[in-house]
């Protein structure tokens, strides 16, 4: 008898094919591991909220940074990938448009020294994209504002006297807030008039540990996207932050 082998045609995949083909490979790759790390983060938060809300608002806080850091860079990434010229410019342009914002509600989100930061770069022109300084600007209307109970806690603990004994009266409104503090009018004892300046609750140990993991998610950023990296401006404001 004769033999005979069935030859089977596979056609070749085209180029932008084959490249469509590594794209979704590397989206499955991506949603896999940003389920398992929400899974792992969800149990790890629990736990944390468990034994210290106050660590536990700390991780919350720097979950924000680590997820938007990722974002701005692969965001950087796919729109200026396999462009040059004026196109890549203009793909850019609409990266800063869209990040500006990214950052902006994450600050926000985080309150505290991360206004601060926010604010100071909405200060910085001609240092960094206008996109950024434009956006950031409205930090300055975004401060919050302590409790009248976190008001008397605070001068407690800071004066080691109660508030009562030190001022004969104390308007319970603001009279300004900052991302940092904020202040109130008062009488002392002996009939001066003075402004009594107060830090927002549990500032001082968010900006000794939280500053540092800022400084390196941004260093990180910089070390992907040299051009777009803040992590130096953060560096020269960190003693005033702090």
């Amino acid at each position: 008898g004769v033999l005979w082998h069935r030859r089977v045609l596979v056609p070749r995949c085209s180029a932008p094919l084959a490249s469509m083909s590594i794209s979704r490979a590397l989206r499955r790759i991506l949603m896999k591991s940003a389920l398992t790390s929400a899974a792992v983060s969800a149990t790890s938060a629990t736990a944390l909220y468990v034994y210290d809300d106050e660590v536990f608002g700390a991780a919350v806080r720097l979950t924000r940074c680590g997820v938007t850091a990722v974002q701005m860079s692969l965001s950087y990434s796919w729109h200026r990938w396999k462009k040059e010229g004026d196109e890549k410019i203009k793909a850019t342009q609409l990266a800063h448009e869209i990040n500006a914002k990214r950052l902006r509600d994450m600050l926000f989100q985080n309150k505290g020294i991360y206004i601060k930061v926010g604010q100071y770069l909405g200060t910085l022109d001609y240092l960094i994209p206008k996109i950024y300084v434009d956006t950031m600007s409205g930090c300055f209307d975004h401060a919050p504002e302590s409790t009248w109970e976190e008001v008397l806690e605070t001068i407690q603990q800071q004066l080691h006297a109660d508030p009562y004994s030190l001022f004969a009266s104390i308007t319970k409104t603001p009279v300004a807030s900052a991302s940092l503090a904020q202040v109130h009018r008062g009488v002392t004892i002996d009939g001066e008039e003075v402004a009594i300046k107060v830090q927002h609750p549990h500032l001082r140990r968010m900006a000794n540990t939280e500053v540092v993991i800022i400084e390196s998610l941004l260093r990180g950023v910089r070390h992907f996207h040299p051009e777009f990296g803040f992590q130096w401006l953060l560096g020269k404001k960190k003693s005033k932050i702090t």
